[in-house]
């Protein structure tokens, strides 16, 4: 790699009113071409190591591409056409995100979700076993355990916040969302439930308790629905909401081309000869 540094006596920077600062072959690098290279308050030493980076990398590509326009064929380098393709390319995306965020309606109500996961419901079979549930995970020496134990089974509306009030204190780990799908394996992964099968365990246990040599496991299993059955709707909520505001934009941008195609055929912008 030859990077030439400039100097005063060279006669093409004469010819312009700006001093180049490298050349490689016929290619300069001016000063205007660097000036937003730089960070706010950079101290000297830095913004020498900023530009001899930036020189010595503007350099390596210059040499690539000079190399690649003796090597490649004249067919193989007509990128012109392909570049201008990747600009309009480019720009249509741009404006139709525009489009997209100023006009998209983003508010999905519950009876639109109902609706297109009843008229999809075959769409929506489950992959795998989900549960409701809680657990919570206790040292064997934890206070109240007898209370705790009577408490996790949720017999009464104020069980729940009795629990969350408790585990804050006393809780190695605990997870109390009780209206929330899980995954079952995932849960398996966490609590040391063994089973080979574990359709048959889910119908067959409600409320577990469990110990190891220094923990006790209580785990209420509210609710279980079983793979290759159909998901519950609130299961695959968020699903259905993507692909509502996905098919939204979709009629989004395809309302705002045909208006345009209109408009354009009406006040004779196009002509189709």
């Amino acid at each position: 790699i030859c990077l030439i540094l400039i100097t005063s006596c060279s006669l093409f920077s004469m010819s312009k009113k700006e001093k180049p600062i490298a050349k490689v072959s016929k290619t300069y690098l001016y000063q205007s071409q660097i000036k937003d290279i730089f960070p706010e308050f950079i101290s000297e030493n830095d913004s020498i190591t900023v530009l001899e980076n930036y020189i010595n990398n503007w350099a390596i590509n210059q040499l690539v591409l000079q190399k690649a326009e003796l090597n490649l064929s004249e067919n193989k380098k007509q990128v012109e056409k392909q570049l201008q393709e990747y600009r309009n390319s480019l720009i249509r995306f741009v404006y139709e995100q525009e489009i997209i965020n100023e006009y998209l309606d983003t508010v999905i109500s519950a009876t639109e979700i109902e609706k297109y996961y009843h008229n999809n419901i075959d769409n929506f079979e489950l992959k795998e076993n989900i549960v409701k549930a809680i657990y919570i995970q206790l040292d064997k020496k934890a206070p109240k355990l007898s209370e705790i134990k009577n408490l996790y089974k949720l017999k009464e509306d104020e069980d729940l916040n009795l629990i969350k009030s408790y585990a804050l204190q006393y809780a190695k780990s605990y997870y109390l969302q009780d209206s929330i799908w899980l995954n079952f394996d995932d849960l398996l992964k966490v609590l040391p439930i063994v089973t080979n099968n574990k359709v048959h365990y889910l119908k067959k246990n409600k409320y577990i308790e469990l110990e190891d040599s220094t923990f006790i496991y209580l785990i209420n299993i509210i609710d279980y629905e079983i793979k290759d059955s159909n998901s519950p709707v609130s299961y695959v909520t968020n699903r259905i909401k993507s692909i509502i505001l996905n098919q939204r934009k979709i009629d989004l941008i395809s309302n705002m081309k045909e208006r345009l195609y209109r408009d354009a055929i009406k006040n004779k912008t196009i002509e189709i000869y």
